[in-house]
């Protein structure tokens, strides 16, 4: 922590890494997406920590398919209802 020009200026996570869902990608996007570290924090509270901080990058694959995927899905996927099943 610093001042600087009358803002108290906190450290950030730029620069640093998270490591803790085992998975390089998914602790990437953990570091680059707060939104996503928080929802892996509150998961956290009910399954294993590895599982909980890479569910947020599975949960943006899952709501955001690439067209390659798409012949993969099945029908229950396409229409939402498999999307969130994590666990």
């Amino acid at each position: 922590m610093c001042q600087s020009g009358g803002v108290l200026v906190v450290g950030t996570l730029a620069g640093m890494g998270l490591y803790l869902s085992g998975d390089p990608e998914a602790d990437a996007f953990i570091t680059a997406d707060p939104l996503a570290l928080l929802v892996g924090m509150v998961l956290d509270q009910q399954i294993p920590l590895e599982r909980a901080f890479a569910a947020p990058l599975e949960l943006w694959r899952r709501l955001h398919p690439s067209e390659t995927d798409g012949d993969r899905q099945d029908s229950e996927t396409r229409n939402g209802a498999g999307r969130f099943v994590l666990i």
